[in-house]
């Protein structure tokens, strides 16, 4: 029995701790890059409204195709009718009515403009919803890797401060003993107190860069994954020419594709409005059944073709045949407008590509050269050449040079994914391979209760 009580009171706590990680509101959660993104398709508000859109339009199609199928409509009519006639009493007739009516629209020119128009909607909201995939892939991203940037930054500034701790202790204690001036202990102060001021404001900006996150997925996150010091390299299979992108990027580019669906739109629109005063032809079916308590019982049935011919509306069909035409015109000049934005996104993502390979290089050399900089200061301060300003500007400056080679391999990454996104090439495999390439698991101390 007491074994068993044992038992049963282990499963209670594990219960209760795993109950409360899920109602608790301040739950934190560990994911990758590829987590975030899966979560963010589930609670981001601007990818479920393009979906909604898409499936809205739909079923404005779906509407729209049932007027070619038969119309088939009943009703039913029980009154009771009072008759006076002249030199007669008063009579109570009871009447019953049955009515069927059916009708098949045989040409409805309007109708299948109409139709027409839809469907390059529900192709655009299509495209659409595609491009907000892709774009919700790019924003994930930038805004996982926004919270590794500031993380980095806070990192550095924490490391740069705790050096700043012992060269402080350490100064103190030779000025202590008449190594050293006053003026060193105050440089080495003042440097230490600018890395409080700029460490509070690294937590701020990491803050407003979680809750950014958050506003995506949808979840608090603790655990990230970020690129290592020496990770592997960063090539996204984008080593095409630019001209290849850009022929690419006209052909499919979703935005693009949904702008030019818009104009075959507008231009069904058009031979929509010209069609409302065609004729219009359907077949007409009736059948009735009448009878009351006069004992006059008919049944009438009727078969036929009907026509429908608006001959004069006064100007009006004219003048929605010219807002259609303007509205044609709207839409072909967004078309080459944002024909114009996609070359120039391209030509910007790839230049930030090809440039970045070179900048990624720049920033190591830049660390070598501080690394070895902030060894020869400190040599020189040990025999007199150098001064401890010299020295706190060389641990300043190479704690920004790794900073800056963090932040520059994170926008290498990002314009890959741009450079795929504005072509219309971007895929969850891209995005799946990306987050591989983050191996190091970055835990990010935050005391929510505090704020």
């Amino acid at each position: 029995m007491t074994i068993r009580l044992k038992q049963w009171i282990c499963y209670g706590a594990m219960l209760a701790m795993v109950s409360y990680m899920l109602v608790s509101p301040t739950t934190l959660w560990a994911a990758s890059l590829w987590d975030a993104y899966r979560q963010a398709q589930d609670h981001d508000p601007v990818f479920r409204e393009a979906r909604a859109s898409w499936l809205a339009e739909q079923a404005g199609l779906r509407a729209q195709h049932a007027v070619f199928w038969p119309q088939l409509s009943a009703s039913a009519l029980i009154a009771r009718k009072l008759s006076t006639a002249t030199g007669q009493s008063k009579k109570t007739i009871n009447t019953h009515q049955y009515q069927v009516d059916i009708s098949q629209k045989l040409f409805d020119l309007s109708q299948l403009a109409r139709t027409k128009q839809l469907s390059y909607q529900v192709k655009q909201q299509a495209a659409l919803y595609a491009a907000e995939m892709q774009d919700l892939m790019v924003r994930t991203a930038q805004a996982y890797f926004a919270v590794l940037t500031a993380s980095s930054n806070r990192y550095y500034l924490q490391a740069e401060k705790k050096a700043l701790e012992q060269q402080l202790h350490q100064v103190n204690q030779r000025h202590k003993v008449g190594l050293e001036a006053i003026t060193a202990v105050n440089e080495v102060k003042a440097s230490y107190d600018r890395v409080i001021a700029g460490e509070i404001s690294a937590y701020n900006e990491l803050l407003n860069r979680l809750e950014q996150l958050k506003g995506i997925v949808g979840k608090d996150y603790s655990n990230f994954f970020g690129l290592a010091e020496q990770s592997k390299s960063l090539k996204l299979s984008t080593d095409k020419h630019l001209t290849y992108w850009n022929s690419y990027s006209r052909a499919h580019n979703n935005r693009l594709l949904a702008s030019f669906d818009a104009v075959l739109a507008a231009k069904e629109a058009i031979r929509h409005k010209k069609a409302l005063y065609y004729p219009i032809v359907s077949l007409e079916g009736q059948y009735v059944d009448y009878t009351d308590t006069s004992f006059l019982e008919q049944k009438n049935m009727q078969v036929g073709v009907a026509t429908q011919w608006k001959l004069w509306d006064g100007g009006e069909r004219s003048a929605y045949t010219e807002q259609a035409r303007q509205h044609y015109q709207q839409a072909n000049e967004q078309w080459r407008r944002l024909l114009r934005q996609v070359e120039a996104e391209v030509y910007k993502s790839y230049l930030g590509i090809r440039l970045g390979d070179k900048l990624l290089f720049a920033d190591r050399q830049v660390l070598l050269s501080q690394l070895a900089l902030l060894k020869s200061t400190k040599e020189g301060y040990k025999v007199g050449t150098r001064t401890m300003v010299d020295v706190l500007d060389a641990q300043r400056n190479l704690y920004r040079a790794r900073q800056q080679l963090m932040v520059d391999r994170y926008h290498y990454l990002l314009n890959t994914l741009q450079l795929k996104q504005v072509s219309g090439r971007l895929r969850d495999h891209d995005l799946h391979r990306l987050s591989q390439l983050l191996s190091k698991k970055i835990v990010i101390q935050i005391d929510r209760d505090r704020l």
